[in-house]
């Protein structure tokens, strides 16, 4: 685990939470429930595609990011009901710098989490903004990035090849 921190603002990145063949299965299944392309203005292309995790994401992934962040499997399954989303980039897509979010339902904090689910192309680095400096990752296949929710993040432009990842937002508490 490699670890960034200071203020509060931890970025940890976590390898090998999915083996190799487990990413390909699920790229496959979110290929097969069908990508909605992000494009905020019809006059450009779009940013990037998404496919809603929902409640029907494969078994085994709430239970091996359960078990690598340290939270209980059914707290995560929920989470991953309501903000899991799968992103496809291809050539020149990105993910614009933004928040995902601050604070729980209850006012606890969140945490974002990135899985990267391929790493067979160039560019789409992961940015995360602290009051210290960015921190840039390079993705690698079956690792997964994590930060608070509240951390201003983008994904760098890819710049060949198609990108993956799967990202959820869970509760801290």
């Amino acid at each position: 685990m490699t670890s960034t921190t200071g203020h509060g603002t931890a970025v940890l990145e976590l390898p090998a939470v999915f083996s190799a063949e487990e990413c390909v299965s699920l790229v496959e299944w979110s290929e097969q429930q069908g990508y909605t392309d992000h494009q905020p203005d019809p006059e450009r292309p779009p940013f990037y595609s998404t496919c809603e995790a929902g409640d029907v994401l494969p078994l085994f992934v709430a239970s091996r990011l359960a078990g690598s962040l340290g939270i209980a499997e059914d707290r995560l399954s929920e989470w991953f009901s309501q903000s899991g989303v799968f992103c496809r980039f291809d050539p020149g897509q990105r993910l614009l710098p933004g928040v995902w979010g601050q604070t729980g339902d209850e006012g606890s904090p969140r945490t974002s989490v990135i899985v990267y689910l391929n790493d067979d192309f160039t560019g789409g680095e992961t940015v995360c903004y602290r009051a210290e400096g960015p921190v840039k990752v390079s993705p690698r296949c079956g690792s997964a990035l994590t930060f608070p929710a509240f951390l201003t993040s983008e994904e760098l432009p890819i710049r060949q090849g198609r990108k993956y990842i799967l990202r959820v937002e869970v509760s801290a508490s």
